[in-house]
């Protein structure tokens, strides 16, 4: 749960990198966020 705190808290830098717009509820934008913030760590 920490990590998700720490990647939604850098969510817009996580957006602007992956290239997607703030879409769908708070639950979904973290879900992406997470799944491109794991891609970006790869």
């Amino acid at each position: 749960m920490n990590k998700i705190k720490k990647i939604a808290k850098h969510s817009k830098t996580y957006l602007k990198l992956c290239n997607q717009g703030p879409e769908g509820d708070k639950k979904e934008e973290i879900t992406k966020i997470t799944a491109c913030y794991l891609e970006l760590k790869q």
